[in-house]
């Protein structure tokens, strides 16, 4: 037996989802992955959510690495620090780093 995937391409197509297809009028590209779509709105850029989604998880995935790019050293004693892969951000070498960090702003009512 065939898995149907709910959630593929020509499921979540824009013009799948209406259910009148009077309004369509403008006819576009896709940004994405090239494709032809119609569309209600001139300012439409994906045929589908899935690739308004790919396009958005790789613009997330292409920002953490700059970010992680930035901090290669411990931002308290300036320890080189190596960022892993498929982890947070890291910021210090150390948890003592990250309680000085943490005390020096840090206010005292």
């Amino acid at each position: 037996m065939e898995r149907f995937i709910l959630y593929n391409k020509e499921s979540t197509r824009i013009e799948n989802n209406f259910r009148i297809y009077t309004g369509l009028t403008h006819n576009g590209k896709c940004l994405h992955c090239g494709g032809d779509f119609k569309s209600r709105s001139i300012l439409a850029k994906y045929c589908s959510q899935r690739c308004k989604n790919d396009v958005s998880i790789n613009r997330r995935r292409e920002r953490i690495l700059k970010k992680k790019q930035e901090f290669k050293k411990c931002i308290v004693c300036s320890t080189e620090i190596t960022q892993k892969k498929h982890s947070k951000i890291i910021k210090y070498c150390s948890n003592k780093c990250k309680q000085l960090n943490y005390r020096k702003h840090i206010k005292i009512i």
